[in-house]
C-alpha cells in the first residue's frame, strides 16, 4: 500500500481527538450517577429525592427523602441520619465520623448526651428520671437521685446521698447515714452528736 492510500484511510489527529473527546463526555455522563441528596462520597450512595420531597440527611452515611408535607422529621447527628416522628427527640453519640449514630427518643423519653457527643454514645431517659452525662458516658438517675458526675464518671447517687471526690479526682458515692473517707470508696459512719445540756443557776 503507498503512502498516499494509506493516509487517506486513517482519520486526521484533529478529527481522532474530537472522537475521543466525544467518547470521554458520554462515558462520564453516563458512568458518574447525579443526585441531589448526596451520601458521604457523594452521589455514589445518595439519593435522587423529586418533586415535593426533600433531603434529609445530605452528606451522612444514610441519606434519604421525606415528603414535604410528612408527619415524620429529620434527625442528623454528625455522619448518621434517620428518621424521627415529629413528637420525637433526635438523639445521637459517637462520630464524627462513621462511628455516628443517630436515633430516635419518644415522646415520653428525653435524649441524654455526653458532654461531648463524640465522646460517648446518648440514651434516652424517661420522663421522672434525670439525665445524668460526663464526657464519655451517661446514665439515668431515678428520682430523688443525685447526679455525680465529672469529666469522665456519670453515676447516680442514692436519695440523700453525697457525691464524693477524692485528692486524684474519683468519684464515689455514700449513703445518707454516711460521710465521704479520705480514699476512694471510703465511707464513714457518721456519729450523732449528742446535744449540750446547760444547767441553769439558782
Amino acid at each position: 500500500m503507498s503512502v498516499s492510500s494509506r493516509s487517506a484511510t486513517m482519520p486526521s489527529l484533529p478529527s481522532f481527538f474530537c472522537v475521543l473527546l466525544a467518547v470521554v463526555v458520554v462515558y462520564t455522563s453516563t458512568a458518574a450517577p447525579r443526585c441531589n441528596c448526596p451520601g458521604p462520597t457523594g452521589c455514589q450512595y445518595g439519593k435522587n429525592c423529586t418533586k415535593g420531597t426533600y433531603c434529609c440527611g445530605g452528606s451522612t452515611m444514610d441519606p434519604s427523602c421525606l415528603p414535604r408535607n410528612s408527619t415524620k422529621k429529620c434527625c442528623t447527628f454528625y455522619m448518621a441520619s434517620t428518621v424521627c416522628n415529629h413528637t420525637d427527640t433526635c438523639c445521637g453519640g459517637g462520630g464524627p465520623g462513621a462511628s455516628s449514630s443517630a436515633f430516635c427518643c419518644k415522646a415520653s423519653t428525653t435524649c441524654c448526651q455526653t458532654t461531648l457527643p463524640y465522646e460517648g454514645y446518648g440514651t434516652c431517659c424517661a420522663n421522672g428520671t434525670t439525665c445524668c452525662a460526663a464526657q464519655n458516658y451517661v446514665t439515668c438517675c431515678k428520682a430523688g437521685s443525685t447526679c455525680c458526675g465529672s469529666s469522665v464518671t456519670a453515676l447516680c447517687c442514692p436519695p440523700g446521698g453525697q457525691c464524693c471526690r477524692s485528692a486524684d479526682y474519683q468519684y464515689w458515692c455514700c449513703g445518707a447515714a454516711s460521710k465521704c473517707g479520705p480514699k476512694y470508696g471510703n465511707c464513714t459512719k457518721k456519729h450523732p452528736t449528742t446535744p449540750k445540756v446547760l444547767e441553769l443557776l439558782p
